[in-house]
């Protein structure tokens, strides 16, 4: 099982699983710090490793956390780090929910439209409207 092969032992670990899920260290480093990124890739990339580094000084605001849980979930519709903590604090582990998609929400709206449409129009023959 999957889920069970990529579970993280430490929040170190799971921070890490989060950077290979959201493309890697140059990806996630390029969108964290861009200025930094631009003059040097290679400084950036090791900002990023101290910033998730537990012996560092550097550490992740949770404004970078939030941007790097939100790439992994875009790229592989998990989190490792929430992950870890459900499991560090004896919860179950969380299911994602899958948005709706555009398709989905205009046939819901249609039919929830048309529903209303038929109240109304019998409401109108009991009337004697029509």
């Amino acid at each position: 099982m999957e889920q069970q092969e990529l579970e993280a032992t430490s929040l170190r670990a799971a921070l890490e699983r989060e950077v290979y899920d959201a493309g890697g260290w140059a990806a996630v480093a390029q969108k964290l710090y861009p200025e930094k990124f631009k003059n040097s890739p290679d400084a950036a990339e090791r900002h990023l490793r101290n910033s998730i580094d537990p012996n560092h000084t550097q550490k992740f605001d949770v404004y970078q956390h939030q941007v790097l849980k939100d790439m992994a979930k875009s790229a592989k519709g998990r989190c490792a780090s929430i992950e870890y903590d459900c499991a560090q604090h004896d919860y179950t582990t969380p299911t994602p929910i899958e948005p709706e998609d555009d398709k989905a929400r205009l046939q819901r709206e249609f039919i929830d439209c048309f529903k209303g449409m038929k109240g109304v129009l019998d409401q109108a023959k009991a009337k004697g409207f029509f």
